[in-house]
C-alpha cells in the first residue's frame, strides 16, 4: 500500500526544492513576460490614439488638406476628386458621430451595471471601459481587468467576479453585434452583416490595426465602389 502522507510530503519537498533552485530563472521569466506584455499593450494603445488623432485632425482641417491635394490633381480630374473627397468627409464624420453615440451608451451601461454590483468607482470605471472601445481587443481587456481587480479587492473571490464576467460579456455582445452595426455601420452606408464581415476580414488580414481601421476604410471603399458603378452604368458600353 502507498503511504500517501509520505508521498505528499516528498512531492511537496521536491516541488519546494525545484522552485527554490530555479527561483531566479522563474522570476526573470515572469518579469520578462510582464514587460513584453506591458510594452505590447502600451504600444498598441499609443498607436491607436495616434491613428484616431490623425483621423480627427484630418476632419477638422479637411479644407486645407483637400486644397493641398487639389493642387496636385490634374485640372480635368479635380471635379471628380472634389466629389469623392466631400462624400468621404461626410462618411468619416458620420463614423465619428456614431462611435461617440456608442461610447455614450456603453458608458451608461457599464457604469450602471458596476454600480448595481456595488463596486467603488463604478462610474469612472464604466466611462473608461467605454472609451477604450475604440482600441480593439486591448481596450476591453484593460477595462475588464480593472473591473475584475476592483471586485476582487472589494469583495474577494465570489459572486462579484461572476457578475463582472456576465456584465462585460453582455456588454461585448451589445456593442459588437447591435450598437456598432446599427449606429455606426448604417450611418456610413454599410449593412450590419457587412460591418461584421469587414471587422472579421480586416482583423484576420491585418490584425489589431485592421479592426481599428476596418469601418473607415470600408466607408471609403464604398464611396469609390459607388462612383465606379455610377460611371459604369452611364458608359456607352453598358447602355448598348
Amino acid at each position: 500500500n502507498l503511504d500517501w502522507a509520505t508521498l505528499k510530503t516528498s512531492a511537496t519537498q521536491k516541488i519546494t526544492e525545484h522552485l527554490t533552485d530555479n527561483s531566479d530563472a522563474l522570476m526573470s521569466s515572469t518579469l520578462e513576460t510582464v514587460l513584453v506584455s506591458g510594452s505590447s499593450v502600451i504600444a498598441g494603445f499609443v498607436n491607436a490614439v495616434l491613428i484616431l488623432f490623425v483621423m480627427f485632425y484630418l476632419l477638422i482641417d479637411w479644407d486645407h488638406f483637400f486644397a493641398l491635394v487639389k493642387k496636385i490633381v490634374p485640372i480635368r480630374a479635380q471635379e471628380t476628386v472634389h466629389h469623392l473627397a466631400m462624400h468621404t468627409d461626410g462618411l468619416l464624420s458620420q463614423y465619428l458621430r456614431g462611435m461617440l453615440i456608442v461610447i455614450s451608451i456603453m458608458s451608461v451601461f457599464y457604469s450602471v451595471g458596476l454600480s448595481i454590483m456595488g463596486i467603488k468607482g463604478a462610474v469612472a470605471l464604466g466611462v473608461f471601459t467605454a472609451l477604450m472601445i475604440v482600441i480593439p481587443y486591448i481596450g476591453i481587456a484593460i477595462g475588464f481587468t480593472l473591473a475584475i481587480l476592483a471586485a476582487l479587492l472589494q469583495f474577494g473571490p465570489g459572486g462579484a467576479i461572476i457578475g463582472v464576467l456576465a456584465l462585460y460579456g453582455l456588454g461585448q455582445f451589445i456593442e459588437g453585434f447591435l450598437l456598432t452595426p446599427r449606429l455606426v455601420g448604417e450611418r456610413i452606408g454599410l449593412h450590419p452583416v457587412a460591418v461584421l464581415f469587414a471587422l472579421l476580414l480586416f482583423g484576420k488580414l491585418f490584425g489589431f490595426f485592421g479592426v481599428l481601421l476596418a469601418l473607415p476604410i470600408s466607408a471609403v471603399g464604398l464611396v469609390l465602389l459607388q462612383y465606379g458603378w455610377s460611371r459604369y452604368t452611364q458608359s456607352s458600353w453598358y447602355q448598348q
